[in-house]
């Protein structure tokens, strides 16, 4: 689905399972389902006895009878004790109404309200209504009632929270009390109780734009004790101009203006809690920028490293201070990778006049971790596995293991230490926003912040049979099944160390619920020289524990018909219930040629048969491949760099057409067989060549009409924004899901409207 790899699953529920079942009817030719309307009446009464005899822990609910008819009603978006994130002031509330269980247009002579306002029904599905309502930060409390003008026959009420969520990377905290953290949109830097978790707004870019040029902070940062806190204040799409220095002890706030001199790039480090050392952007006449927070004085210098032979500092990588002397990674002369240091002592006086500092070599070991941290010359850094302690004057470097680890996997890159006192370090995961404590002596570890029952990365699964779904989390080897009725959590499950350890990579991973089994590929990529029978495909049975290979690279080498090839392999989507798979995979031949193609493999015979292939000069990656979907007879086939997402049918042949916008790429497409629709993300390129991010949108494609439309981007629909991620689509309840921060991101696919539902 999204990045390089789709993920898919076919989920199980408390390991009750249910097969999906993927294949059979549908003509590759025949793409219009003239039977969508009585398909959605049928499918979705079929589901309403279940929808309405159950209620969320967080609402209420009552049935009475007018009439000899019992009425009910209940709301379907958005979920309840959801999250708009504090900035929105209406928003659109959309729901269900049911006579004796079953979904039906509202009768004559009765009304349905929302907090007072009606509600609208003249949506595209029977029994469904709309009904925006002003909503006010913090808690709201959504009251729907059914009435016949004289009585209230049906009545439920349920909690939406609008309170501002702060990015989890940008997270800081001395640990005791509160964590710091800016949202996406920038505009406001949030303050949260670690205890209970609520949030406000402790500083908003607006309030300092009433005096400065500023509307939006970037740049959090904070001294080793969390006592002070600084960030940047700058115009969207202009030059910072200001540094706004907090103290926490008071809550009082001062803005240091900037000259315009520099473009400076980030906040380098705070020195003595007293001054600021800002790096400029590469290309800058000055590259470092000493501020004064008292004084606001600010001095400009340039550090030179072995500049006779060429070395230079390394503008976006490791750094840290200890006291006065900044250390920084740096390439010599010759090439090397090696640390610098400097000290910027001599340039702290406001008169002083020095303009130029010479950087030295140390003799501390280079490594490529994310976040370092200095204080009484011993320099620190964990994997989340182990800590290490560099000791600054004897050159020595020192480690040990964590008593218990913060992770399930040594990584250098996910860690950012936060606070660092004589005795601890606080520490960030930046995927989870998670905070633990690690105690310098005796490497012991303390949670600060609960661990969350959804992590960063996770891979989705829905089961429409039983209304679940399941999330998976690559890094953490956790699980989680969701009921999508009120989305409660119904089990939380840990796999840490139940797969087999063959040193390979683990992309792409489906669950089939029949089986009780995980579907990976193992091996994904292949260089060419036989490496003996290694598993390409593995299956982990969730009863038995057994992790076992059933494709290895042999098997796939002896289909290739090409002598020295190497491959990368993609996605892996099951098909039918006949348990045969389709997998795609990019080819590089002996002369640097590639070809891309999708495979069929067929466990119970051990056969790869090939669906598609295609000369290819400018894939660097597999395709990605979506589910299989019967009534289309057929996979969503996406390139990374190529924007019109394919329809690829069971006989080999493609059909396009039906996403004809400019995009840079398309992903995560999903296929809505009750109303014949399908949705994709998509992104246009930025001024680089690349994909931007920031453009993501979600389009929906009707193949009744031949028509697509916008659903969701960060600037149209109402509530958090959208990130590039795997999402999975309900078609029972027209909602989207992905992972974000930890949080599930709910989509209403109607209005693009989206919240956050923490667990």
């Amino acid at each position: 689905m999204n990045s390089t790899t789709r993920y898919l699953f076919y989920f199980f529920s408390l390991f009750s399972l249910s097969l999906i079942t993927a294949c059979g009817g549908g003509s590759g030719s025949n793409l219009s389902n003239s039977n969508s309307s009585s398909s959605s009446s049928s499918s979705s009464s079929s589901s309403s006895s279940s929808s309405s005899s159950s209620s969320s822990s967080s609402s209420s609910s009552s049935s009475s009878s007018s009439g000899g008819q019992n009425y009910s009603s209940k709301i379907i978006f958005p979920a309840p004790d959801s999250n708009l994130g504090g900035y929105e002031t209406n928003f659109r509330i959309r729901g269900q109404f049911f006579v004796e269980g079953e979904l039906a247009e509202i009768p004559d002579g009765l009304s349905l309200n929302v907090n007072g306002i009606a509600a609208d029904f003249s949506t595209d599905r029977q029994g469904i209504w709309i009904a925006d309502i002003p909503v006010a930060l913090g808690e709201n409390t959504l009251n729907v009632e059914v009435s016949d003008g004289e009585q209230v026959l049906s009545a439920n009420s349920s909690s939406l929270h609008n309170n501002p969520v702060a990015d989890a990377d940008t997270l800081i905290s001395d640990g005791t009390q509160y964590s710091y953290g800016l949202t996406h949109g920038r505009s406001m830097l949030v303050r949260t109780d670690i205890t209970s978790g609520e949030s406000t707004a402790y500083l908003r870019a607006s309030a300092i734009n009433d005096t400065h040029d500023c509307d939006e902070f970037e740049a959090l940062t904070a001294n080793s004790q969390v006592s002070l806190l600084a960030l940047r204040c700058s115009k969207s799409f202009g030059i910072d101009v200001n540094i706004v220095v907090i103290d926490l002890s008071t809550g009082e706030h001062s803005v240091l203006s900037l000259d315009d001199t520099s473009n400076y790039a980030k906040i380098m480090a705070w020195v003595e809690d007293n001054f600021l050392l800002l790096r400029g952007s590469v290309g800058t006449t000055t590259p470092f920028t000493l501020l004064n927070i008292n004084t606001g004085n600010l001095k400009h210098f340039n550090v030179t490293f072995e500049e006779s032979s060429g070395g230079q500092l390394e503008n976006d990588a490791g750094s840290f201070i200890n006291g006065t002397v900044f250390y920084n990674q740096a390439i010599t002369g010759e090439g090397d990778d090696v640390w610098a240091q400097f000290d910027i002592s001599a340039a702290m006086p406001d008169d002083s006049a020095v303009d130029v500092i010479e950087a030295n070599n140390t003799n501390m070991e280079y490594n490529y971790y994310s976040s370092y941290s200095a204080l009484g010359n011993q320099a620190v850094y964990t994997n989340g596995q182990r800590l290490y302690i560099w000791d600054l004057e004897a050159n020595s470097l020192s480690s040990g293991p964590l008593d218990s680890p913060i992770h399930a996997l040594p990584l250098t890159n996910l860690f950012t230490i936060v606070a660092h006192t004589a005795t601890d370090i606080l520490v960030r995961n930046d995927d989870s926003g998670q905070l633990f404590k690690i105690n310098l002596s005796s490497f012991t570890t303390e949670d600060i912040t609960d661990e969350p029952a959804l992590y960063l990365l996770n891979k989705l699964a829905l089961n429409s049979i039983d209304s679940t779904l399941f999330v998976f989390s690559d890094s953490e080897f956790k699980t989680a099944n969701i009921l999508l009725e009120d989305h409660s959590l119904l089990s939380v499950g840990d796999l840490s160390g139940a797969f087999t350890d063959w040193d390979s990579t683990r992309e792409t991973r489906v669950f089939d619920g029949s089986q009780h089994s995980l579907y990976r590929i193992y091996n994904q990529s292949y260089d060419g020289s036989l490496p003996g029978d290694e598993p390409v495909f593995a299956r982990y049975d969730f009863e038995t524990e057994a992790d076992t290979p059933f494709l290895t690279t042999n098997d796939l080498y002896d289909y290739l018909p090409f002598p020295n090839a190497r491959y990368l392999l993609g996605d892996l989507t099951p098909v039918g219930t006949d348990k045969q798979f389709w997998f795609s995979m990019l080819i590089t031949l002996e002369d640097d040629s590639t070809i891309e193609g999708v495979y069929s493999y067929d466990p119970a015979l051990n056969e790869i048969a090939t669906i598609w292939q295609n000369d290819s000069d400018t894939n660097s990656v597999a395709p990605d491949l979506s589910d299989f979907y019967s009534d289309l007879n057929g996979v969503f086939l996406s390139e990374w760099n190529i924007g019109e997402l394919r329809l690829l049918l069971a006989n080999g042949s493609l059909v396009s057409g039906f996403s004809e916008r400019p995009f840079f790429s398309t992903e995560s497409a999903m296929h809505d067989a009750i109303d014949n629709k399908t949705y994709y993300e998509a992104y246009y390129e930025n001024t680089t060549g690349f994909r931007d991010y920031d453009s993501i949108q979600i389009i929906e494609y009707d193949w009744s009409t031949l028509t697509d439309r916008v659903v969701a981007s960060n600037r149209f629909g109402a509530g958090y924004r959208l990130s590039s991620r795997d999402y999975e689509y309900d078609p029972m309840q027209q909602l989207l899901y992905t992972i974000i921060d930890n949080r599930l991101l709910i989509i209403d696919a109607q209005s693009g409207d989206r919240v956050l539902k923490n667990y």
